[in-house]
């Protein structure tokens, strides 16, 4: 297990460097199983997000994920960095993955969504892509997509709000999370639709309680 967590002081950051190094000792324990990564405001940026995606290659044996590059600004490339990286953790059962306010936009929220939705031993996910990613309903179909292949899911969370998505889209959405069998939890958070879905009705076509949070 490895936990690794900081925050900026001042005018610190990470840098290209720093990025390179931390890659560097994550390829040297490639049969660590849970890892925690907080790197939020750190304005790593594509050149850096580069080095952070090939450390989690070098990890086939994660089983536990949480990665949270919030506020990093990573845009486009950077995204599509990490996107390249995620199918090669086969053995995931836990993915928490924060990519909030970094500008990633609409064909890197597909790229990623892709790449998640290969990693079909997922029992759990936590995705964050709020704030200013400029997510729309077009990916939110691909979202859908991507939801309904992972058959293991039993909870769910995901946090799409301040981007561009209507009801058109929470509904697609809302559709294919009513599709599980073994669901137990979601939390799905949109700005206006913020629900906890604790049940689905027992022919799982309608949600039988919710509550708002």
């Amino acid at each position: 297990q490895m936990c690794i967590r900081d925050r900026l002081d001042g005018d610190k950051k990470l840098g290209v460097q720093g990025a390179e190094a931390l890659a560097f000792a994550l390829g040297k324990v490639p049969n660590l199983t849970r890892l925690v990564l907080n790197l939020s405001e750190h304005r790593i940026g594509y050149g850096c997000a580069k080095y952070i995606s090939q450390s989690l290659s070098y990890l086939v044996n994660l089983e536990y994920l949480d990665l949270n590059l919030w506020r990093n600004y990573i845009g486009y490339d950077g995204a599509a960095c990490i996107s390249d990286s995620l199918p090669e953790l086969h053995n995931l059962a836990y993915l928490k993955l924060n990519l909030g306010h970094n500008s990633i936009g609409k064909e890197a929220c597909d790229h990623i969504f892709n790449a998640i939705s290969q990693l079909t031993n997922l029992q759990e996910i936590e995705l964050r892509f709020h704030d200013s990613n400029f997510i729309d309903d077009q990916n939110a179909e691909n979202i859908a997509l991507c939801i309904r292949k992972l058959k293991n899911l039993h909870r769910i969370g995901i946090t799409l709000a301040e981007n561009e998505i209507t009801s058109k889209g929470t509904e697609v959405i809302s559709q294919a999370i009513k599709s599980f069998e073994k669901l137990d939890e979601v939390t799905f958070d949109l700005d206006l639709h913020l629900l906890k879905v604790d049940a689905f009705s027992e022919d799982k076509t309608t949600l039988v309680s919710y509550q708002r949070l």
